[in-house]
């Protein structure tokens, strides 16, 4: 059974990035735990999701992509989308 984030509180960096509207506040987890409050609530119901982060290890950086999509292309749809959303 898995863990339902449908009441969990909002956190200090969700209420900070909704103040300033700006992506350099809050930490990763903050935006995954909203993603999931917003999905066990069913206010969000994604047929499709695309993850990309970056972790510094030892003084490298390294990048991750994780999705869940029908095909690639969907994936690669979604990147170009946000691409230019955050262009706009």
């Amino acid at each position: 059974m898995s863990e339902d984030f449908s009441n969990h509180p909002k956190t200090i960096g969700e209420l900070q990035r909704e103040r300033t509207d700006s992506c350099d506040v809050g930490t990763p987890r903050d935006i995954l735990i909203e993603m999931l409050r917003e999905i066990d609530s069913g206010i969000s119901k994604p047929s499709a999701m695309v993850i990309c982060y970056r972790e510094e290890i030892g003084g490298e950086s390294y990048s991750r992509f994780l999705s869940a999509c029908p095909d690639g292309l969907v994936a690669q749809g979604l990147l170009s989308r946000i691409i230019w959303r955050m262009n706009e």
